[in-house]
């Protein structure tokens, strides 16, 4: 399983904002989404073309479209709960991944 950096600014912001955690625990728990994920990947200047193709015909935000793009370079499937990405194919139910 691996992940873009964004998701990692995902994660930190929902620690921050809703966990209760101090900051070093934030820090560990996000040392161990890299452990699990490993280094994040970053977008390239194609992935941020794709992505803005992808959000314009989806009517996705950039931000979402970003993880789609990323998956489709990679020719991986991308795992997510968010029905923007999961109606128009874009990405799979945890479900549908082990189906």
């Amino acid at each position: 399983m691996r992940t873009t950096s964004l998701a990692f600014y995902e994660v930190g912001n929902i620690l921050t904002r809703h966990s209760g955690l101090e900051a070093v625990q934030i820090g560990a728990a996000l040392g161990l989404l890299e452990d699990i994920c490993g280094h994040p990947i970053e977008l390239t200047s194609a992935d941020r073309q794709s992505a803005a193709a992808l959000a314009l015909e989806h009517k996705l935000t950039f931000y979402d479209a970003s993880y789609a793009a990323v998956a489709r370079r990679m020719g991986r499937r991308l795992l997510s709960a968010d029905g923007d990405l999961i109606v128009p194919k874009l990405g799979v139910t945890l479900q549908e991944a082990f189906a």
